[in-house]
């Protein structure tokens, strides 16, 4: 004798209205942008909106790009909305490692931004929103990083900062602190701005 299958429950409707939410936004992300060729015979990525791109950053340069190059330009920048990226950070990919959007101390403000709502929020310590303040304060000890890049940022840059704190006259103790706070921003950097699956974010010892 055999039993009856059993029926999975219905999905309520806000829950089948989410799922459809969510097919919906991914379809929008795999047909966003085109590339195209501009008046002048330069290829580039239209994204709408103003939103283009055009050119492929190497190490200390940029390229222009090539249709191919666009088509696998473009195909990347729709992974990453699939996967839930804001475009701005997407695009900032594929600019110089010097522009503002790359730097450090820009993000490390956007950083900071996010840490001073969830003090507000009563989710953090305000004494520990204090010393990130200081530590980002002109002068402060993540004054190191200015005029740098986040591709920059590797173990031996953190090295290098971690003997530049020493200098300072920062003990272990401190410049541990001060180290735990900026590996925090590095995994926020990592998991909301670059994310990409098989990046993982460096870790530097104090001694």
């Amino acid at each position: 004798m055999t039993c009856p299958a059993v029926q999975p429950p219905a999905p309520s409707p806000a829950d089948a209205a989410h799922a459809m939410a969510l097919l919906m936004a991914k379809r929008k992300a795999s047909a966003r942008g085109a590339v195209r060729t501009h008046a002048d015979g330069r290829i580039y990525v239209d994204l709408g909106e103003g939103a283009r791109v055009w050119s492929f950053p190497l190490e200390h340069r940029s390229i222009p790009l090539t249709r191919e190059l666009a088509e696998e330009v473009l195909r990347d920048v729709r992974t990453g909305l699939e996967q839930g990226r804001e475009l701005a950070d997407i695009i900032a990919d594929y600019q110089p490692r010097l522009a503002r959007p790359n730097l450090v101390r820009t993000r490390l403000e956007r950083w900071l931004d996010v840490k001073r709502r969830e003090a507000a929020a009563g989710d953090r310590s305000p004494t520990y929103l204090r010393e990130l303040e200081r530590y980002s304060a002109p002068g402060g000890h993540f004054s190191w990083w200015n005029g740098k890049s986040v591709r920059d940022v590797n173990y031996a840059a953190l090295e290098d900062w971690s003997h530049w704190l020493a200098d300072r006259g920062l003990g272990p103790k401190t410049r541990w602190n001060v180290l735990a706070a900026f590996r925090s921003f590095i995994g926020w950097l990592y998991q909301r701005i670059l994310f990409r699956r098989q990046a993982q974010p460096p870790v530097a010892q104090t001694g």
